[in-house]
């Protein structure tokens, strides 16, 4: 399921968090039993995922394999930010 729960290191350290109205959230991902997401998939070039890893570094980044909206694998491997 998805979780606003933290504030994350990168929107202090770059000056994007509000601090005057406290707007400032992640959004991540934890298991739950019995629940799904419906997210979009993204292609990066493999030597980008290095800078990705280093953005999201508070985040566990699991490998997961997608499913179609009809529940079938797509055949394809991704990582989910959690």
């Amino acid at each position: 399921r998805r979780v606003f729960a933290h504030a994350a290191p990168i929107f202090f350290d770059r000056g994007i968090a509000r601090m005057e109205t406290k707007e400032y959230s992640s959004l991540s991902m934890e298991a739950c039993p019995d629940a799904s997401v419906i997210a979009t998939l993204f292609e990066i070039p493999a030597q980008e995922f290095p800078g990705l890893a280093e953005r999201e570094a508070e985040f566990l980044l699991e490998g997961v394999v997608p499913e179609s909206l009809e529940g079938e694998p797509l055949g394809v491997s991704a990582v989910l930010c959690t």
